[in-house]
């Protein structure tokens, strides 16, 4: 073992094989980093170790650590590499997750429908509800409901075209304001 107050061992090596770690780092990683900062990065840890060396086989100990080191640095770069590609990748990606101003919207809208299935009279509402939020078929719903085909097929285009006609009215109500609000001064 090294004593790890005597500096002179570590200039020594320091002076001796400082040019040949940085030419292993240089051949190793290639022309893609600094060769000197990771030939110093090598001697940060040669400092920090070199009481633990055993003091056998010096230049294979030099050369695991400079390709240990190597290694770290190519893994790093990988990653910030695809770290900045996936950045501009999720900028561009629309989120799945609504707006706080959306989903306010989207309760409103809600409301204005539920409110509008309300007042629709019982058969063509079920008619059109088991048939647009059920999706059950037209023949279903006659069976379900003991009237002919046709009828079910009246119902839902007459109650579908209602439905559209009054949530086209109600989205033409004052932008900038609540729906809500439009509506309670109205009434």
């Amino acid at each position: 073992m090294i004593d790890p107050v005597d500096r002179s061992v570590f200039t020594s090596v320091y002076d001796t094989w400082f040019g040949k770690v940085r030419q292993w780092t240089k051949v190793l990683a290639g022309d893609s980093c600094d060769a000197d900062d990771l030939a110093q990065n090598v001697f940060l840890i040669v400092h920090r170790r070199l009481p633990e060396f055993d003091g056998e086989n010096l230049q294979g100990w030099l050369y695991t650590i400079t390709a240990n080191q190597v290694r770290d640095h190519r893994r790093l770069a990988w990653n910030r590499g695809r770290l900045n590609d996936s950045e501009g990748v999720c900028e561009a990606m629309e989120s799945i997750f609504p707006t706080p101003s959306g989903a306010r919207e989207t309760g409103e809208q809600i409301e204005a429908l539920a409110d509008i299935a309300t007042r629709l009279k019982a058969g063509p509402r079920a008619a059109f509800l088991l048939f647009a939020l059920g999706q059950y078929t037209c023949k279903e719903i006659a069976v379900m409901q003991r009237i002919p085909i046709n009828t079910v097929r009246a119902r839902i285009k007459r109650t579908r075209n209602t439905v559209i006609a009054q949530m086209t009215a109600w989205t033409g109500l004052a932008a900038p304001e609540s729906r809500r609000q439009a509506e309670e001064r109205s009434l």
